[in-house]
């Protein structure tokens, strides 16, 4: 391994001793009124260090959002069976993202509020959704139910999912501010994702 490699694979490793710094520190008590300097001390570097790789605490967390978000995808992405069909497939890739908001629900509140936000790639001539790689695995699982016929055709793909995620984004969102509402109502938040994913899959089914 040569000198450049070397240094590269330490600052990786660097970079994720402060994430995983971070996730200690953002994911306490203290939540996201946590410092930069919390987090130093927590990775036992110094400030200054941390802002090497982190520009700022906005910075940090969008980091710790993207990590979730590829945990995420893996977490759909196993559920993946070939020999499931389309309809099939989405019904558990529903479950496995009902499981990942129920586990770790630390990391799913992080994406939420940055998932209105996009990183630019490629030198920032495109833009792309934080949250792109877990509604790749979405296109993938509706194209296998258009090809087998178990799901409608009469809609184009991308529109699909932009359509099933913008509803998604709508009930989390009312889940993150209008729980008390919801109580009011005599509605059970804990159903709500459940409920929804029941209408989309009964909507797009052929």
């Amino acid at each position: 391994m040569g000198i450049s490699e070397r240094k590269q694979r330490e600052k990786e490793q660097r970079r994720k001793l402060i994430l995983s710094a971070a996730e200690k520190v953002f994911f306490s008590k203290k939540g996201e009124n946590a410092t930069m300097d919390d987090v130093a001390a927590k990775a036992e570097l110094s400030k200054g260090t941390i802002y090497l790789y982190f520009k700022n605490k906005e910075d940090i967390l969008y980091a710790l959002a993207a990590k979730g978000v590829e945990q995420l995808a893996k977490k759909l992405d196993s559920s993946y069976n070939k020999s499931d069909s389309g309809k099939e497939q989405l019904s558990k890739i529903a479950d496995a993202f009902i499981e990942f908001a129920e586990k770790h629900p630390h990391y799913f509140s992080m994406i939420l509020k940055f998932e209105n936000k996009s990183i630019k790639y490629k030198h920032e001539i495109q833009e792309k959704l934080l949250i792109e790689p877990a509604l790749d695995i979405l296109y993938k699982t509706l194209k296998k139910g258009q090809q087998d016929k178990t799901i409608r055709d009469d809609i184009e793909l991308h529109d699909m999912v932009a359509i099933i995620w913008s509803q998604m984004l709508g009930v989390l969102q009312t889940l993150t501010t209008k729980k008390k509402v919801l109580h009011q109502y005599k509605s059970n938040p804990d159903n709500l994702i459940k409920g929804h994913y029941k209408i989309i899959i009964k909507g797009i089914s052929k």
